[in-house]
């Protein structure tokens, strides 16, 4: 690996040259290897971030956007009328699910809300 951070390595593959933005705008596919490269990246922030109170701020972004808008970019490529593909629909469930739960602190992470608040306290409010 480089001298890089995993987190811009992450950010790279995910917004930067090896985005596959354009792939599934263009022909309603990840190019070869994408996903799997994009979970093992994930996995290694998720990793390094264990137990952490927060997470940075870019990396959620980049977690976010692979999440919510490449499926968005797919959606606008089979609005253009084409057929679905369900390769790309099964991939994109693949990174959704891992992401989803990096973020919403579902891989084992210490809670990243404010545990002070007791349900009885909030629902006396």
């Amino acid at each position: 690996m480089s001298d890089r951070s995993v987190e811009e390595l992450l950010h790279e593959h995910v917004l930067g040259a090896h985005s596959p933005c354009e792939s599934l705008l263009a022909s309603g596919v990840f190019p070869e290897g994408w996903v799997d490269r994009y979970l093992d990246l994930l996995a290694s922030v998720a990793t390094i971030y264990s137990g952490q109170a927060m997470l940075p701020r870019k990396s959620v972004w980049t977690v976010q956007f692979a999440s919510w808008y490449l499926p968005l970019r797919y959606e606008a490529w089979c609005a253009q009328g084409q057929r679905s593909n369900s390769e790309t629909i099964g991939q994109l469930a693949r990174l959704r699910i891992p992401s989803e739960l990096f973020i919403t602190d579902g891989l084992g992470h210490q809670s990243r809300v404010d545990d002070r608040l007791e349900p009885d306290s909030v629902a006396k409010r």
